[in-house]
């Protein structure tokens, strides 16, 4: 089912990649693309580690399925990053980080809206949604945002006066990681958990909009090294 919610987003995609003329907007969007297609990679993989490991489902969603998706939403920012830095240095990549992590999110949400249909009535399913829609989202986004401001960070030369500046390639994914888990952890809990976890979102939206509001506006006049 993920994989045919993914194609169903992709496939248009695609078309509209082919059409638009503007370099950077068929980067994001191409992005966004990867993001859906990662959300089915990475829900075949944590499949595949629930049967493995044989471990609970709590324990999956906490412990490897932060990692597993993480990695995959950031899999062509990686690449890029090894073999052509020069897209890398362009604030754009953060951008595009974010893209990936909403394509993920958005098929991720509908594959969870599809299952949950099954046991919620329509307000419920329509509730539920939303508080996936402004919550999960965001935290999706802004995790594999985390990572695509790293390695622009990191090409940029703002970690080279602490030397191994490469290495904050795992810094800004354990940041990622961590955050993915956290909220994973939060949102498993009742009604304190779900109250901490969107308050962690509303506290990330602020975050995001202070951040593009005036950081990253600035950086388009920043030069490397």
């Amino acid at each position: 089912m993920i994989l045919a919610l993914a194609v169903a987003l992709v496939a248009p995609l695609a078309l509209v990649v082919v059409l638009v003329n503007d370099a950077r907007t068929k980067a994001l969007l191409l992005l966004l693309s990867w993001g859906a297609l990662s959300g089915v990679a990475a829900a075949y993989t944590n499949t595949w580690l629930l049967s493995a490991l044989d471990i609970p489902l709590l324990e999956l969603k906490v412990e490897f399925a932060p990692l597993v998706e993480e990695f995959l939403k950031a899999l062509p920012l990686f690449f890029l990053f090894v073999f052509t830095g020069r897209y890398v240095e362009d604030r754009t990549v953060i951008l595009g980080a974010i893209f990936a992590g909403l394509g993920f999110s958005i098929v991720e949400n509908y594959s969870y809206m599809i299952e949950s249909a099954r046991t919620l009535g329509p307000n419920e399913l329509l509730r539920y949604v939303l508080l996936r829609s402004f919550s999960t989202t965001i935290m999706h986004a802004l995790a594999t945002g985390i990572i695509g401001l790293g390695l622009f960070s990191i090409r940029r030369g703002t970690f080279e006066p602490f030397g191994f500046s490469n290495t904050f390639v795992f810094v800004a994914y354990s940041f990622a990681v961590l955050l993915h888990a956290l909220f994973n952890l939060l949102v498993q809990f009742q009604t304190l958990g779900r109250t901490a976890a969107i308050g962690t979102v509303v506290v990330l939206y602020l975050g995001a909009y202070v951040f593009f509001d005036t950081i990253y506006t600035n950086l388009a006049t920043e030069h490397p090294g």
